[in-house]
């Protein structure tokens, strides 16, 4: 290799020659941080006699107001979202739904029944009491509003996120940020969609994505629909997979990846891999793609190659998915990486090892997020049960770090009746025991020590 002078530069340069360019589209996750429920509960309050005018003469009825049936108005914080204030009537058997106190238009329906609201929302009247009625949204959901077929949800919690389109798009190496990705079509990356999650087969497990930019969620498709259908925004994005957790998806776009991580599946579930085969100069081909073999990678030692027999295959135009059915091949918990091979007239082009797509296969999940510490009181020593004790009030046990070298140590405290020493109660750890108490401390290392 030399430069335009003619100077030597580099020799011995390795350079390889292409008929095929294999690759993987760019994969982003997309986040879920709230929820909503399809269920609402309503207090009824009573309404000012004065205004009350009711749909009928009923000896027998309750009634109240909600000044907004938007509870959670923030999360759609780019959408103007008008106020929806009803009241509601019921005389134990039907219910009546009106933007005001007058229901003598108003339309009923009996408990069991649909009825709809002055807005469009359609609820089944689940129950009715003299405190309260409970409404299960049947195209609307109970807290934010949103607009979504619930039938499509077994456990009745609705998962919510929001893309911005600055943040999709892939890594862009050259400026070291986000390529962004224009979903709407305006020219620019400055905006927000919303997406949801359903379970619509079996309850918490999510396997249904909704895609809006407003608070209309009327266009979704199942992670088994064929890809085509699971493409949204004009093309711009493939939903891939849900996360076992429901709390991202993963979305693939036209754009070209580097590697790519598929992210968390179950043990047994199919893989869907997202592959693009072009020209050199970039012209979409018919390609048949195949994965023969997976590496399982190891923390302790070499990677295990495994063959997939028979392979998995697929027949795509320019980019498309080859599935990979985890329980055909028996893969249990690990983590795999998939060989990726395409041929087209004969010419056959395999995807660099550190390329290879990879998942995570769980046999159960787990969440690296803690909890809340709550304090649950003491627990007592079982001590008469162990020692033969009939004293009354057997010790409770606090687990405390000593100050020494010996391990984590058990302290009891111990009422004035067990100590010797003194009448004062006090912390002890042994002192003044005939009997020690096992359950806890070890008698043989703790007997000489105690504590005021």
């Amino acid at each position: 290799m030399v430069d335009t002078s003619g100077v030597v530069k580099e020799e011995g340069v390795w350079f390889r020659i292409r008929d095929l360019v294999l690759g993987i589209p760019s994969i982003d996750d997309a986040w879920l941080w709230d929820s909503d429920r399809v269920r609402k509960k309503l207090r009824l309050d009573g309404i000012d006699p004065s205004l009350l005018v009711p749909p009928g003469n009923y000896s027998t009825h309750y009634e109240g107001c909600v000044f907004n049936m938007i509870e959670n108005d923030w999360f759609f914080s780019e959408v103007n979202v008008s106020q929806r204030p009803l009241c509601f009537f019921h005389n134990t058997t039907d219910l009546w739904i009106s933007q005001n106190e007058n229901f003598s238009n108003a339309s009923g329906a009996p408990a069991g029944g649909l009825i709809e609201d002055p807005y469009g929302g359609i609820w089944k009247v689940e129950s009715l009491n003299k405190e309260e009625v409970v409404l299960r949204g049947m195209n609307v959901l109970a807290s934010t509003g949103a607009w979504l077929n619930t039938s499509l949800s077994k456990s009745g919690i609705i998962k919510l996120g929001r893309m911005e389109e600055r943040f999709l798009g892939g890594w862009d190496p050259a400026t070291g940020e986000p390529r962004g990705m224009d979903l709407n079509g305006d020219g620019d990356i400055n905006d927000s969609a919303y997406i949801a999650i359903a379970d619509s087969q079996k309850a918490g497990v999510y396997d249904t994505l909704f895609f809006s930019f407003d608070t209309n969620f009327s266009t979704y498709a199942s992670v088994r629909d064929p890809p085509a259908k699971r493409t949204f925004a004009g093309g711009n994005f493939t939903l891939l997979s849900i996360d076992p957790r429901a709390n991202k998806v993963k979305i693939y776009t036209r754009a070209k990846g580097d590697w790519a991580e598929l992210g968390d599946v179950r043990v047994g579930d199919v893989v869907n891999i997202p592959v693009m085969v072009t020209t050199p100069a970039g012209k979409p081909v018919v390609a048949n793609i195949s994965v023969s073999h997976v590496r399982k990678e190891s923390l302790t030692g070499a990677p295990e190659f495994i063959t997939l027999s028979p392979p998995a295959t697929a027949t795509i135009n320019g980019r498309g998915e080859v599935a990979v059915n985890l329980s055909l091949y028996n893969l249990s918990s690990g983590i795999y990486a998939f060989e990726i091979t395409a041929e087209v007239n004969g010419t056959v082009e395999t995807l660099d090892e550190w390329m290879w797509p990879r998942v995570t296969v769980r046999a159960f999940l787990v969440d690296s997020s803690t909890g809340s510490a709550v304090s649950a009181g003491e627990f007592s020593c079982p001590c008469n049960s162990l020692t033969g004790e009939t004293t009354p009030g057997c010790p409770s046990c606090l687990r405390s770090r000593a100050e020494s070298t010996s391990p984590w140590l058990w302290m009891c405290w111990i009422p004035a009746a067990y100590s010797s020493a003194t009448a004062q109660s006090r912390w002890t750890l042994g002192q003044g025991r005939t009997t020690p108490c096992r359950a806890c401390y070890s008698p043989t290392t703790l007997a000489a020590t105690s504590s005021t």
